[in-house]
């Protein structure tokens, strides 16, 4: 017996190759919509950089602290920070990565601070470009 449908087409329908056309376009569909998503969208974005610098004894040791600023310039939350500094003495280079789970509304500002201690007493960090943002990851 011939469906109504069947019947003014000649095509069966609720076979097995309509399933497969089904998803097949729900396949495409889909692909079509994460295509035009914009990666900005769901993953977190942001920008920090380095707003000063100073010498300070840490409990009787001689050290640099970096005062930084992180803003959320996404449209999504940034649940965690990886910020990594390094600080130029004109002996060394010190490095320091600074991990922060704080939680950090879209269009928010956070500020922090880090501190790295001097190998040596009589360093200093350079005054030009003593403390540089090496890498920021945000998550």
């Amino acid at each position: 017996m011939m469906s109504v449908g069947e019947a003014r087409t000649g095509v069966r329908f609720g076979g097995p190759s309509s399933r497969r056309g089904a998803r097949r376009l729900f396949l495409g569909a889909l692909l079509a919509l994460l295509a035009v998503s914009c990666p900005g969208d769901w993953v977190p974005s942001g920008t920090a950089r380095v707003l000063g610098w100073h010498d300070e004894e840490i409990v009787g040791v001689p050290s640099c602290v970096a005062y930084l600023e992180i803003e959320n310039t996404g449209s999504v939350r940034i649940y965690r920070a990886s910020l990594s500094v390094r600080v130029f003495t004109s002996a060394r280079s010190y490095y320091r990565t600074l991990v922060l789970d704080t939680l950090l509304p879209p269009g928010e500002i956070l500020y922090a601070e880090t501190s790295v201690a001097y190998a040596d007493p009589a360093e200093s960090a350079e005054t030009d470009g003593g403390v540089e943002l090496v890498s920021a990851f945000f998550e």
